[in-house]
């Protein structure tokens, strides 16, 4: 049903267009914050070697304003670009509205499939369903949606499985020592956030009911890291009924490096004891290093973020300077994501026959692995 829209209109379309170009009239184009070039990782082709230029892909993304959404966008418009399909990218700004508006005119110019990275998974169900009603399969990447939305596909990493490595690492880290820790988090509601910063909890858990000597499965560490969520949503801060671990503070801080200096700042003066830092993202927490470097407390806070395996953060971690992070690859999602619309538009595969979500490995990386991840040349 993917192909039932106006063929002409698509055409049309497609002339107005500039072959990979990436930017709607009210959104500047990605480029890689680096000024790297184009990275070998992203690898999707089309089948047969035939160019298939008549071919519309549509990105709506929820911002350009950290790097990882940009090498996200980036990695989308190299493949398109290799794969002689047409590309637009729509910058949404966090705004859902903006969002809605992108890909309604993605379906006016008969896209042939649209990616959304959302800003928020049930806002995002009116247009995922407007576009499929005109007959265009839409894949979900790095952003969960809801269930209700039909959408072909969302692949994403495995967010809660990856954190909870990276607060198992963490455990074994600090063995017996009392954690007080501080969450620095993206944006409220969000639940890529929350599975993120729960999988941090429930890993640290874990690892501190077998120092403990009353070791517990991940099922019981995941339902008291729901414990301590609870806590921190009505009160602000957590305690664990039995364990050396209880959270002092939250900030939020819009999944960027700035928001993670401000919200840093705040913390530390509240509470310049705490001797862990959790992120949701190595965005913030790089910015959240600044003012801990300011407040001269760098080996006294460690800093374990739950994704995103961002260079820089691999680089700090060569350099004793940052814990562990788990991987959260764009170029790999965005690959995988347009490896599937290969599938559907140039094989002619069922959208709707892939799982619902499609998982990467989760990994924690570390000093004991980074080199088999750091690579200071990648986009991201």
């Amino acid at each position: 049903m993917y192909r039932l829209k106006n063929r002409i209109l698509s055409t049309l379309a497609a002339i107005a267009l500039l072959v990979g170009a990436a930017a709607c009239n009210n959104a500047p184009a990605a480029t890689d914050p680096q000024g790297n070039a184009a990275p070998n990782e992203a690898s999707a082709t089309t089948s047969g070697g035939e160019a298939k230029s008549d071919i519309l892909i549509g990105f709506v993304i929820l911002t350009q304003t950290n790097p990882y959404f940009v090498a996200e966008a980036e990695t989308a418009r190299q493949i398109c670009e290799k794969n002689g399909w047409q590309f637009k990218l729509y910058d949404s700004q966090m705004d859902s509205a903006k969002e809605l508006k992108a890909v309604e005119d993605l379906i006016s110019q008969g896209a042939d499939l649209i990616l959304i990275d959302n800003v928020d998974p049930q806002a995002c169900v009116a247009a995922i369903q407007q576009a499929y009603d005109a007959g265009i399969p839409v894949i979900g990447v790095d952003s969960q949606v809801d269930p209700s939305a039909p959408v072909a596909t969302v692949v994403t990493a495995a967010s809660a499985a990856g954190a909870i490595e990276c607060g198992l690492w963490l455990g074994e880290k600090t063995g017996d020592t009392p954690v007080k820790a501080a969450v620095i988090s993206g944006m409220k509601g969000n639940p890529i956030g929350q599975l993120r910063r729960d999988g941090l909890f429930a890993g640290l858990i874990e690892a501190q009911m077998k120092t403990a000597g009353t070791p517990v499965d991940k099922a019981a560490a995941w339902a008291e890291s729901e414990k301590m969520e609870a806590q921190l949503v009505s009160d602000g801060r957590a305690v664990h009924e039995t364990l050396p671990f209880e959270i002092v503070a939250q900030g939020w801080g819009g999944w960027n490096s700035e928001g993670g200096l401000d919200a840093m700042e705040d913390i530390i003066t509240a509470h310049p004891d705490i001797n862990v830092l959790f992120a949701e993202n190595d965005n913030m927490a790089i910015g959240a290093m600044n003012a801990i470097a300011e407040a001269g407390l760098e080996d006294k806070i460690l800093i374990v973020a739950g994704a995103d395996g961002q260079k820089e953060a691999y680089a700090l971690i060569k350099e004793g300077r940052y814990g562990a992070t788990s991987e959260n690859n764009p170029v790999k999602i965005i690959t995988m994501a347009l490896d599937i619309a290969n599938e559907i538009l140039v094989d002619g595969k069922d959208p709707y026959s892939y799982p619902k979500q499609i998982d990467t490995e989760p990994v924690c990386i570390n000093a004991s692995n980074v080199d088999e991840f750091y690579n200071p040349d990648a986009l991201f």
